[in-house]
């Protein structure tokens, strides 16, 4: 095997953790592993900095020069848990929301399921902080990924975007998904394949104590992740793209 590492950009949330057992379970694999937020992993990638990397649906749009490469995603089929809206009101009654800047996919995805909803006339402003120093009571906020965990138990409302987009539209979801650049050679993929379903077979057998305290955490990634890029997953993902189209958004 080539000494020669390929960069591969991961994101670095705890949902990529089965994703991580698989590179540590395959020692000698090639990758050079890149730990970075989906808004900056999704710029490092276009910037031609790695040839491969974990992107989210919503930094692809209106993007060439990928392919989408691997089995597998960051997705789920329901409740997700870690993509939502907290409030300390009721969904209907919300008016205003303030958005997450980490992940555009998640942004458009909100906006998307509103306006399914018939709900057209939130008010959209930027920065979850500037929630926290707004004094109207029907405002909500938007967060994703480890984050939600700390807020869990600080609100009595989360509409979670998972369990909205299966009700609306009845297919599973994906989140975030593999791309490398057109030259990467097939065999690279599918050892990238191998690891990464290694990696998802071996959840039962993690040891966590060494990335997070959340005890619950393997429920998570097995109710709540749904890891593999199926063929509802492809359909829902032309979907949301025709959705945010239509939106111009």
């Amino acid at each position: 095997m080539s000494e020669n590492k390929i960069n591969l950009i991961l994101v670095s949330y705890l949902n990529t953790i089965p994703f991580i057992e698989g590179f540590r379970l395959h020692t000698g694999h090639r990758f050079n592993l890149i730990y970075k937020t989906p808004a900056d992993g999704t710029k490092m990638f276009f910037n031609g900095e790695s040839d491969l990397a974990l992107i989210p649906i919503g930094g692809l749009l209106d993007k060439g020069n990928y392919e989408v490469c691997t089995d597998f995603c960051i997705g789920c089929d329901g409740t997700v848990r870690t993509v939502g809206l907290f409030s300390k009101v009721p969904t209907e009654q919300i008016d205003t929301i303030y958005l997450d800047k980490d992940s555009r996919t998640s942004v458009l995805l909100v906006k998307v399921i509103f306006e399914a909803m018939g709900k057209k006339d939130i008010v959209w402003k930027e920065g979850i902080e500037n929630y926290f120093i707004d004094g109207n009571p029907k405002c909500g906020f938007l967060a994703i990924g480890d984050k939600v965990f700390d807020y869990e138990l600080q609100f009595p409302y989360f509409f979670d975007l998972g369990g909205a987009w299966k009700k609306l539209f009845g297919l599973p979801f994906a989140f975030a998904v593999f791309v490398k650049n057109p030259t990467v050679d097939q065999s690279v993929i599918d050892e990238l394949n191998l690891i990464l379903a290694s990696g998802i077979e071996n959840i039962p057998m993690l040891t966590l104590n060494q990335h997070t305290s959340i005890k619950d955490i393997k429920q998570y990634f097995t109710d709540n992740i749904s890891y593999h890029f199926d063929e509802k997953k492809k359909l829902a993902m032309k979907i949301f793209e025709e959705k945010v189209g239509n939106l111009r958004l």
